[in-house]
């Protein structure tokens, strides 16, 4: 796969949702092109609405660093090498719940961003959503 299809961005949204609910939470789910522009989202209907431009925050920051989210937080803090990064770009997350999403040979294709859980929780479902989507 050379991009992120409407259908795998669908599944992801699917499994997100669905593993989202399992665990009592509402969530914003986003998915960005290799290029971070929005492609898919979606919400539970009771989500805060905060969530939503969260979700696509992370989602466009695993793009832009080519890394989850977890990985970028400490650098984005307050006397981190990236610290004013989250405001730019038109706005990113130093929070975990963004991963990058990659085709069978590795390349980044997008990335999915949750957001409606804790720190811990958004990140464990965007893994499982992107593992999910891609059996």
């Amino acid at each position: 796969m050379t991009y992120l299809t409407h259908e795998h961005a669908r599944r992801m949204i699917d499994a997100a949702l669905a593993a989202a609910a399992a665990e009592g939470l509402r969530v914003s789910v986003a998915i960005t092109d290799a290029g971070g522009h929005l492609l898919a989202f979606n919400r539970a209907e009771t989500a805060n609405l905060a969530t939503i431009d969260i979700a696509i925050q992370k989602a466009r920051t695993a793009v832009f660093f080519q890394a989850p989210t977890r990985y970028v937080t400490a650098a984005m803090q307050p006397g981190g090498a990236i610290y004013t990064a989250q405001h730019t770009s038109g706005g990113l997350s130093a929070i975990p719940g963004g991963i990058p999403v990659v085709d069978e040979d590795e390349a980044m294709i997008g990335a999915i961003g949750i957001s409606g859980g804790s720190a811990e929780q958004d990140d464990a479902i965007a893994a499982s959503a992107v593992a999910c989507s891609s059996a």
